[in-house]
């Protein structure tokens, strides 16, 4: 059941991240996703929510990139390749759910140290949790604030105008609520140009390095398993994971970037209602759809990412092969893992 109140949980599920050379707001949905179960996987079109959603109740944005077709008309395997936000709240049905009916043998993290101390991923029989770290840290990067693990970054990762803005946000969001909390929102979204966030992601050699370490978790992963990975809000990190992946697959850049843009309609609740309590609060209409828009995220901040990578790598094929690292045969051996007629 949808919860439209301000509670407890906004101001665990709210985390701010802060991006190489970027910051941005993470943010965990506050709700479940209440995508319907009930459509057939045989009449259910992909990149829709019924066709993606994998139906858990304290797991948001929790969908599977089955379906898709790539160029050469094949299909990415059904319930195989999950990506979700955080899972320190899956309930067991959930944990029951991926082990029973998908199968899930690996989980990927891409949270920082300190995300991960907060709010740890459930240990699961059977299931091997691995961490591949995008975000570069240090060992200063951990704080204690009120007895709650805060992230900082490093000073070439910080806000854009070099100080450490986003890593104070960091630690105040992660303790505030209600007003406060939108607050925090409008005022980062006003301090900050986030339009070049996955640009930098795409630029940055300690992102390239964890994204190919996760690369060799669905190569290895011989056994077939569902590989399932996930950052906090599961938009950013594991959204710009998700089109890689995609485009390594030979899934074509736009499908890709619907994929990434139904964050908006998984988080649709969350979005309406923080636009609905900014607005309340007496916000601008722009400082309101500034909230939203780092609730869930803006299709054209991708497009632009994919954009300098065409033009400072040559393609994302170019990309693939040298700044991730995947040689011709790897990006073979993946379709064949993770593609089916």
């Amino acid at each position: 059941m949808v919860r439209y109140r301000i509670s407890s949980a906004i101001a665990s599920a709210l985390v701010v991240t802060t991006l190489a050379g970027g910051a941005a707001f993470a943010a965990t949905p506050i709700f479940a996703s209440e995508a319907s179960s009930e459509t057939s996987e045989a009449t259910a079109q992909a990149g829709t929510v019924e066709a993606q959603s994998i139906g858990l109740e304290g797991v948001s944005n929790a969908r599977q990139l089955g379906g898709y077709e790539t160029v050469d008309g094949r299909h990415v395997k059904d319930g195989v390749l999950l990506r979700t936000g955080a899972l320190s709240e899956a309930t067991e049905a959930d944990i029951t759910k991926l082990v029973d009916e998908y199968n899930l043998g690996t989980i990927v993290d891409f949270r920082t140290s300190s995300e991960i101390a907060s709010a740890p991923d459930p240990v699961i029989d059977g299931v091997e949790n691995v961490w591949c770290s995008v975000m570069e840290e240090t060992p200063a990067d951990s704080t204690e604030a009120d007895g709650e693990v805060t992230a900082s970054t490093t000073a070439d990762s910080a806000t854009p105008d070099g100080d450490d803005t986003g890593a104070q946000l960091a630690g105040a969001a992660a303790t505030a609520g209600g007003s406060d909390m939108i607050a925090m929102l409008v005022g980062y979204a006003e301090s900050a140009d986030l339009s070049d966030m996955y640009v930098t992601m795409a630029g940055n050699v300690h992102y390239q390095q964890g994204y190919r370490e996760f690369f060799d978790v669905l190569l290895n992963n011989e056994d077939g398993k569902a590989v399932l990975w996930h950052c906090t809000g599961g938009k950013d990190r594991a959204g710009f994971a998700a089109v890689l992946v995609l485009s390594a697959l030979g899934v074509d850049a736009q499908t890709a970037l619907d994929d990434f843009a139904l964050t908006n309609e998984f988080n649709a609740d969350q979005i309406a209602y923080m636009t609905s309590a900014a607005e309340e609060a007496g916000y601008s209409e722009e400082q309101a759809q500034a909230v939203a828009t780092l609730t869930g995220v803006d299709r054209a901040y991708m497009e632009k990412a994919l954009d300098f990578i065409d033009e400072e790598y040559g393609s994302m094929d170019e990309y693939l092969h040298n700044q991730i690292g995947l040689t011709d045969e790897e990006i073979a051996q993946l379709q064949e893992m993770y593609l089916e007629e």
